[in-house]
């Protein structure tokens, strides 16, 4: 390299959106010349065979019989999850179905989340009918699917989702402090505590140690400072949680507390709730209009065979 030469550039794999969209189409075009298109023949060619799929994914969503979830046999519109179902629009559950329906025919083609294990099912009615009665007989897994992505919520919404985390990681830090708290004094130390301080002595009075309670972090340190103070404040609009009795399997966990703690000193294990990420139901209401992808807001005038919508 000669002395006057300047830093070498950066490698770009990506050059621009078009050479995105250049990529997905040739990623998407070789996984359908693959050997999985043979697996996806039984994939119904007619209209009635189509609107007979969405019917059964519409039925499976209201279904509240031998589900998984935790119902209430006599008053199954108590769980959270069901009334969400229950006041959905049938337009927002026949769209849904629509997209579900055209997702499990890709991954049948062999498009495919490189991120997520797939099972290979001989023909696409295994796949659909497998799919079918997860929603049937899962109730909150039917909300999962229709909640936001993890990335749409952080792009829409970062400020207050960067402040959500702040204040879990918080509370999690916590744990360790009021779990050695708890053990010392349950194994007959003193602890006295002041200013964010607490003091351990034993029995004769003598000071064994001192530890710092963890204080939280303001949401500005982690801010860029650029960004214009009216953004700054985190805005959000509560939607309704999961009722009692939900199943709370999907619920994201926390993240292992950082600062460590000191495990294995007089501490009694104390179930103090660490924070989980809130399981955000979208409001029914936002389907009743305005909801529709425009592309598809004439479709019922432009499509005569309703197989060109997938």
């Amino acid at each position: 390299m000669s002395a006057n030469s300047g830093p070498a550039a950066k490698q770009r794999f990506i050059t621009s959106f078009e050479h995105l969209h250049q990529i997905e189409e040739e990623e998407r075009q070789t996984a359908l010349q693959g050997a999985n298109a043979a697996k996806c023949v039984d994939f119904p060619t007619t209209q009635e065979g189509i609107f007979a799929l969405i019917d059964k994914l519409i039925s499976a969503m209201d279904n509240v019989v031998g589900v998984v979830d935790n119902l209430d046999v006599e008053n199954p519109d108590e769980n959270g999850d069901v009334k969400f179902i229950r006041h959905m629009p049938r337009e927002r559950k026949e769209r849904m179905a629509w997209e579900w329906l055209s997702k499990l025919r890709d991954v049948q083609l062999g498009i495919r989340n490189p991120d997520v294990y797939t099972p290979e099912f001989p023909d696409f009615m295994s796949r659909f009918n497998a799919f079918l009665s997860f929603v049937r007989s899962s109730k909150s897994g039917v909300t999962d699917l229709f909640a936001a992505s993890f990335a749409d919520r952080y792009i829409c919404n970062p400020v207050a989702e960067l402040d959500t985390k702040v204040s879990n990681n918080y509370t999690n830090s916590l744990k360790p402090y009021h779990n050695e708290v708890k053990g010392a004094r349950q194994n007959g130390r003193t602890v006295s505590e002041n200013n964010n301080i607490a003091e351990f002595r034993d029995a004769a009075g003598n000071l064994i140690k001192t530890l710092e309670k963890p204080r939280k972090r303001p949401l500005s340190d982690f801010l860029a400072d650029e960004l214009p103070a009216q953004v700054k404040k985190p805005k959000r609009v509560r939607r309704g949680r999961t009722a009692t009795g939900s199943s709370t399997a999907s619920v994201a966990t926390p993240a292992t507390p950082g600062n460590g703690g000191s495990p294995g000193q007089n501490i009694v294990y104390n179930p103090l709730p660490a924070i989980q990420e809130e399981k955000e139901l979208p409001d029914p209401s936002n389907f009743l209009q305005g909801s529709i992808d425009p592309s598809l807001e004439n479709y019922g005038h432009e499509h005569n065979n309703v197989y060109d919508y997938l």
